[in-house]
């Protein structure tokens, strides 16, 4: 099971606490976000959302309540919700607006641990879901404009997250390798970062290194204040993703 990484939006700073605690002290949780400020943590969700798998969401709150934000983000919100409240009044509205689970507060831990066991078994299964998509061979395919195009994943040097798509940049044969100026082949291709992601699973060599880029560890020519040096392209670290990152390189010490 991977690890699920939470955000917690709550103006209540005791529930922040306690939820902090609950998802440091559990297997395949971390804690990425938590704000007390409703707006912020929804600047962050539209900014950083893709990385967030599970979101814990007070539902009354100054300024915007949880319902605003759910329903601010609409589609883009792709990702587990879990509402906490003090108030059991709203469990009708928060399920039409089909979230994961509801917590009263205060929550205990026997009740936070069956809604995340809940979530740890859908989000088992939509990993099974998205492997049995991928082809088992060394190819898949991809929809870009008008086109479905073949692509092997060795041929990838880096993969860019740009808005509701995803840029794909691979080998380009009309350019010698020798000539590491010349720009690479770049398919346009809708969908997110993070799906594509858990689609190329299978090929280890594939490694996020920030939350909007993906990187083919066998292109990787040097690291350099904090960046990565591709084929004249420079890429990020992000601080995420630097200690896995690191972990993955051989480096000869």
């Amino acid at each position: 099971m991977k690890t699920l990484n939470c955000m917690i939006i709550d103006d209540d700073e005791v529930c922040r606490s306690i939820l902090s605690h609950y998802i440091k002290k559990t297997d395949n949780l971390a804690l990425i976000h938590s704000t007390g400020d409703a707006i912020e943590g929804y600047n962050i969700l539209k900014k950083e959302g893709e990385d967030i798998d599970i979101l814990f969401l007070d539902i009354e709150m100054p300024e915007m309540t949880g319902f605003d934000i759910l329903k601010a983000m609409e589609e883009n919100l792709k990702k587990y919700i879990i509402l906490t409240t003090s108030r059991e009044q709203y469990a009708v509205e928060a399920f039409e607006l089909n979230v994961d689970d509801y917590l009263l507060k205060p929550i205990n831990y026997p009740r936070f641990i069956k809604a995340i066991e809940k979530i740890q078994k859908k989000a088992t299964a939509e990993e099974a879901m998205l492997a049995d998509e991928v082809f088992e061979h060394s190819t898949f395919f991809v929809r870009s404009k008008q086109s479905i195009i073949k692509i092997i994943p060795e041929d990838i040097y880096f993969v860019e997250a740009f808005a509701e798509y995803i840029l794909v940049y691979t080998y380009n044969p009309d350019y010698p390798l020798k000539n590491p100026v010349e720009p690479l082949q770049k398919f346009v291709v809708h969908g997110n970062l993070k799906s594509f992601d858990e689609k190329m699973e299978k090929y280890k060599f594939l490694i996020r290194v920030h939350r909007s880029y993906l990187v083919n560890l066998n292109k990787l020519e040097k690291i350099q204040d904090s960046m990565i040096h591709i084929r004249g392209e420079e890429i990020p670290i992000g601080k995420h993703y630097k200690e896995n990152l690191m972990s993955r390189l051989n480096i000869l010490r």
